[in-house]
């Protein structure tokens, strides 16, 4: 991913994750209330502090969370622990390690924006479609909600 988040960044973002909380969140939640997810197996891309991993990991699947940061995965692990996720520093562009239509669900939230670029893009996009079953879930999130944040520009 192209941000690095930074432990000074991490901890900023985690606070501004209000806006999250107040828009995108009660979406996703509904989402996920709606999804059978008990023995998936699910990818958590981007996974930041991992609240979402440990929220579905609760409703019975197997996750494994990857985020390009490790101020971000020690804060998922040390926030968002949960017996069925594995928090992973990884970049989410090759994901060269998970066999091919194995997986039941991707979460993607709050990270194409951080992509910046198509090339980079069409690689997340592209091993997402290999890694998911015919019949798996794409779930995903494309606006950000700290762009729209009235301090954006400070």
């Amino acid at each position: 991913m192209a941000t690095d988040y930074s432990k000074e960044t991490s901890d900023l973002f985690s606070e501004w994750a209000v806006a999250e909380e107040l828009t995108l969140k009660p979406l996703i939640l509904k989402q996920i209330k709606e999804l059978n997810l008990k023995d998936k197996f699910v990818l958590d891309l981007g996974c930041g502090d991992g609240r979402y991993s440990k929220i579905i990991a609760e409703k019975g699947a197997k996750i494994i969370s990857f985020d390009a940061s490790q101020n971000q995965i020690e804060n998922a692990e040390k926030l968002n622990k949960h017996p069925k996720v594995a928090y992973h520093v990884k970049d989410i562009s090759n994901l060269s390690e998970i066999p091919s239509a194995t997986v039941d669900l991707v979460f993607l939230n709050l990270v194409v924006p951080d992509l910046k670029d198509k090339t980079r893009l069409s690689m997340v996009f592209s091993e997402i479609s290999r890694v998911l079953k015919k019949s798996g879930i794409f779930l995903f999130s494309l606006i950000h909600p700290l762009y729209f944040s009235p301090e954006q520009d400070s």
